[in-house]
């Protein structure tokens, strides 16, 4: 890179024995920065300090502006305050505007306390620099501690401060502290402008208080304020958190009228909100108003989730063939929730297709056992396994649609192989397994060990046992069994103790 004439015209001065005015090298170092050459400018501050002129703050600070990282600033910084001269308030002001643009928002408030023990006067610019870097770290309280301190000093509030200090709050979901600061900011005589206004929507959105962003939304038109993109997807997005689907429709609609476009995330927000709402197919026609260009998995998410909350599997089949199209990959809670209401809905050869469609995890895997138990396919649940608890209590469901209580008394003996806490939703899927079979003896087994661990056995569970055994004539471990039953408080001890009673009459 071709050096600076003003630059040469410093050096020139020194190799000629001569010693450069501090104007000269001052205007040097500011025409580095502009060439974007810091090296040079502090290259040139070092030379000053050796042969001097001696710098002052003003070329300090013109090297700290040259810098072109905090690492070069914090060099000037610290060379300042070892050899001089003192830092002055554009000294901290630009250190802290780097630090804030860094998101380094604990020693932004160092130089800012640094500044008050040198006795140093702050302004609007460096709080204003102070309460963005805490705003962008969604630390509220020292964004709201600042702007109280700027007040105390008798500073003008700026509404870039008041702006920043909400939004940390509504970052920080202190959404009645970020309207208390609208109030306020108000009060004071302030005029309130779009981003204040759109900063107390995203508060009221993070507080779900959807009455609060349609009045903010409003505020905008009678104060002669144009709501903006930001805005109305505030605005939007507030609604749809609060299922307010109706409102949240009407928002974008009424945005589109003044040629805005709510974005992708906006628009994903509002098809969830229409799919809780069973809304289904307003929750299709908002997915589809999202540009191609902007589509992305979050909206899939939303999309396939309404069809899954209406129970629309086919919908739900043909949006993740839409995502394949659009050359993006199913995630696993889409997969899940794709599955879960194919499964549901009985068709379960179709979710058991659908495993192709992306990453298989423990949900997607459960669901997919789930509708194996659905369609009586307990082998292709087994090939599933190992899976988490869900997911065996799921495969021995599998094998009980279909009989095959021995493959269920496998799964069970697996689980406690890999030290499961068995809990009684597994063993009343086992012995619901056995209703038809001739194995008294291990319907037995399993009731035992369910009384034994202090398991309360469902009624249609304990029902095929108990019945299995009186059918078979083994009474005989009737009284004790039933004795238990009552100490546990189980249902129907009286009835069945009446179908004992029957059976054990002598023939």
């Amino acid at each position: 890179m071709r050096m600076p004439r003003k630059l040469d015209d410093v050096k020139t001065v020194r190799l000629q024995g001569g010693k450069p005015s501090l104007k000269q090298c001052t205007t040097a170092i500011s025409t580095c920065g502009r060439a974007r050459m810091s090296d040079s400018a502090l290259e040139l501050l070092e030379e000053m300090r050796k042969d001097g002129p001696a710098p002052d703050a003003f070329c300090c600070n013109c090297v700290l502006k040259a810098c072109s990282s905090l690492k070069q600033q914090l060099r000037v910084f610290e060379g300042m305050k070892n050899k001089g001269p003192s830092p002055d308030v554009a000294t901290y002001g630009a250190l802290i505007t780097t630090l804030g643009h860094e998101e380094r928002w604990e020693h932004c408030l160092e130089m800012m306390q640094e500044m008050d023990s040198q006795r140093l006067e702050s302004n609007v610019i460096l709080y204003g620099a102070a309460i963005s870097a805490c705003e962008k770290a969604a630390q509220w309280p020292s964004a709201v501690a600042l702007l109280q301190q700027q007040r105390s000093e008798h500073l003008e509030s700026s509404l870039i401060c008041c702006s920043a200090a909400m939004t940390a709050c509504a970052r920080g979901s202190e959404w009645a502290l970020s309207l208390s600061l609208l109030s306020t900011t108000r009060a004071a005589g302030l005029q309130v402008d779009v981003i204040m206004l759109s900063s107390g929507i995203s508060a009221c959105a993070q507080g779900t208080e959807w009455q609060g962003c349609l009045a903010l939304l409003r505020d905008m038109s009678s104060e002669e304020l144009c709501p903006n993109q930001i805005a109305y997807n505030a605005a939007a997005d507030g609604l749809s958190r609060c299922n307010q689907w109706i409102l949240t429709l009407e928002i974008l609609r009424e945005m589109r009228q003044c040629n805005l476009w709510p974005d992708a995330g906006t628009i994903s927000s509002a098809v969830k909100s229409c799919g809780l709402a069973a809304e289904w197919q307003h929750a299709l026609m908002a997915f589809q108003q999202i540009p191609e260009d902007q589509l992305d998995i979050v909206a899939f998410h939303s999309a396939v989730g309404a069809c899954e909350q209406a129970g629309q599997w086919e919908a739900a089949v043909q949006l993740l063939q839409e995502l394949r199209l659009g050359r993006l990959v199913a995630d696993a809670q889409i997969l899940s929730s794709a599955l879960s209401v194919a499964a549901r809905s009985g068709a379960w050869d179709i979710a058991l297709a659908l495993l192709g469609f992306g990453p298989v995890d423990a949900a997607v895997r459960n669901a997919a056992i789930s509708a194996c138990a659905q369609g009586s396919r307990w082998h292709v649940a087994l090939s599933l396994l190992p899976s988490d608890y869900v997911g065996y209590c799921a495969a021995i469901s599998a094998c009980g649609a279909t009989a095959a209580w021995r493959a269920a008394v496998v799964v069970l003996e697996d689980m406690l192989l890999q030290e499961m806490e068995v809990d009684s939703v597994a063993y009343n899927a086992l012995m619901t397994s056995l209703e038809g079979s001739r194995e008294w003896a291990i319907g037995l087994q399993l009731l035992e060990q369910m009384l034994a661990s202090h398991l309360r056995p469902e009624e249609v569970a304990l029902a095929a046992v108990l019945g299995r055994l009186l059918r078979h004539r083994q009474v005989a471990d009737l009284p004790r069994l039933l004795t238990h039953l009552e100490e546990e408080g189980a249902r129907r001890v009286t009835s069945l103790r009446g179908q004992k009673r029957v059976f054990a009459r002598p023939c």
